[in-house]
């Protein structure tokens, strides 16, 4: 007669089964997680190792700091300033960044690229200076002169023109228009699209084809249309030679425009009159030339006789008609 089996060992044998199929599925699990979910990155021979993500931060900082402004045209004087530096001569294809200046002569001109999709052109006898040039803001100082803009839509970047001289400032997202400053005043005429201009915690929306001013201490003035037509009023008041004294040229000019008195720059007031003594530099010195330049870059000029060339010098009144420089 065979021995009688034990008790427990039927028992026992659950629970290895048990354990054996836990083990063998926790096995599956991690080579199921390694092969199918978990991937480490593997450098290739001899490649460098990955930069961490806080420099690549900083690396894209700089790059926004380091925007710039590219020369593509310098016609005549044209010069920069880097910095607190000196000016020196400036030629298509230099860069300029934050803190730089450039600035034309008599006769001078010079055209920058913005961004990849905007141009600015600085007239003669104008100065500005780069404030900022990142993915957010173009920002312009202009000290003097005139510039026009071509700002085309780029996402939220938009396009502000300071003067510190009047408080103003011109602003806009997408726009073809001009600035010109005197000094003390700031015109905008916009082409297309619209400008905002600000002043005296006052602001203005300059639509196409109508154009605005400020002035020192004043809110702007309400935009209106763009005149097809200017008059300049010219008058020699000198009704008798004075000695050393060619003229003193009188007259009334639009307000926000530019005067030039001999190509030299001439102060126009508020109202638009502007007085202005001329001295005879030499015996040959006949005339003087009077020329102005409206917000939009039309231009007329006009000749004063001096005192006492001619037997009507004393008053001359001199209407001159307008013509953009795209018309006939």
């Amino acid at each position: 007669m065979s021995a009688p089996l034990s008790k427990t060992g039927p028992r026992k044998r659950p629970w290895l089964k048990a354990a054996a199929a836990g083990a063998l599925l926790l096995g599956l699990s991690l080579l199921f997680f390694r092969s199918a979910v978990y991937q480490p990155h593997v450098a290739g021979p001899g490649a460098a190792p990955a930069a961490p993500p806080p420099v690549a931060t900083a690396q894209e900082a700089e790059q926004e700091r380091n925007e710039t402004a590219v020369v593509t045209a310098a016609v005549g004087r044209v010069q920069r300033a880097t910095g607190r530096g000196e000016f020196e001569p400036v030629a298509a294809g230099d860069r300029l960044r934050a803190d730089d200046a450039i600035r034309t002569g008599r006769g001078g001109r010079a055209d920058l690229r913005i961004g990849d999709k905007s141009e600015l052109s600085v007239s003669e006898q104008s100065q500005v200076s780069i404030r900022e040039l990142t993915r957010a803001v173009h920002r312009f100082k202009l000290d003097r002169g005139r510039l026009s803009v071509d700002y085309k839509a780029d996402g939220l970047r938009v396009l502000r023109i300071e003067n510190e001289a009047s408080g103003s400032i011109a602003e806009s997202f997408s726009a073809r228009f001009s600035v010109l400053s005197t000094g003390a005043t700031i015109a905008v005429a916009t082409e297309t699209g619209s400008v905002d201009l600000r002043a005296a915690d006052q602001v203005v929306t300059i639509a196409a084809g109508r154009q605005a001013l400020a002035q020192a201490g004043a809110p702007p003035t309400a935009p209106e249309e763009i005149p097809v037509r200017l008059l300049l009023k010219v008058a020699d008041a000198a009704r008798a030679p004075q000695q050393g004294l060619c003229a003193r040229v009188e007259g009334v000019a639009q307000p926000g425009s530019q005067l030039f008195i001999d190509g030299v720059p001439a102060e126009v007031g508020p109202t638009g009159h502007f007085s202005v003594p001329v001295l005879r530099e030499t015996p040959e010195k006949k005339a003087v030339l009077v020329a102005l330049r409206d917000v939009t870059g039309r231009e007329q000029q006009k000749t004063v006789p001096c005192a006492g060339e001619t037997p009507e010098s004393a008053i001359r009144d001199f209407s001159i008609r307008w013509r953009s420089k795209r018309g006939p």
